[in-house]
């Protein structure tokens, strides 16, 4: 049964970061709901992503554990249904 999850990602604002972001999710079966891009904080270089998703909650784990992984990509929280 596939729930729905809320990524948050603070990342380096440079090409290609999301479809690398992407290609992890759909990797794991993910699929993106909703995207939203803001700039993090008051410096221009990091940007925050927060991702809604729909998958496998076996998974999550390992999804947040690759999104971490990324080049680029320096924090990486699943957000509570609280929050969202």
């Amino acid at each position: 049964m596939e729930t729905q999850h809320t990524f948050s990602l603070i990342y380096a604002r440079k090409p290609g970061i999301l479809i690398r972001v992407a290609l992890v999710l759909e990797r794991r079966g993910y699929t993106i709901e909703s995207m939203n891009t803001s700039p993090y904080d008051s410096n221009p270089d990091y940007w925050e992503m927060i991702l809604t998703t729909e998958g496998d909650p076996a998974k999550l784990e390992q999804v947040t554990r690759q999104l971490a992984k990324l080049i680029d990509v320096f924090a990486v929280q699943v957000l509570k249904e609280v929050y969202c």
